[in-house]
């Protein structure tokens, strides 16, 4: 497995998934808790913050607060950039032309 480790420690690798196509996994960092691992994997499926803040165990009541929390960490932002561009160099190299 293939692992690309940023400045702030966090990282991606890539992976199999069960079809046998390439897949992203979040690689376990110290800084994020299971919870905010859980937000980030929600987040990059619809891009809507209390959605996945609920999906990732946030009560209804408090899911908007903790959603708006989340995406001002430095270490969550950075967590789903390294996601998002991972994810765009995986579309790219699967492009077919």
């Amino acid at each position: 497995m293939k692992t690309q480790t940023n400045s702030t420690g966090t990282g991606t690798a890539m992976t199999q998934n069960q079809l046998g196509r390439p897949g992203l996994k979040v690689v376990t960092d110290k800084r994020l808790t299971m919870r905010e691992h859980a937000f980030i994997r929600e987040y990059l499926l619809d891009l809507n913050g209390t959605q996945s803040a609920n999906r990732a165990g946030s009560s209804e009541h408090s899911a908007a607060s903790i959603a708006r929390e989340n995406l001002i960490k430095p270490h969550i932002l950075a967590a789903l950039q390294d996601q998002i561009k991972a994810r765009f160099e995986l579309s790219k190299s699967t492009q077919t032309i």
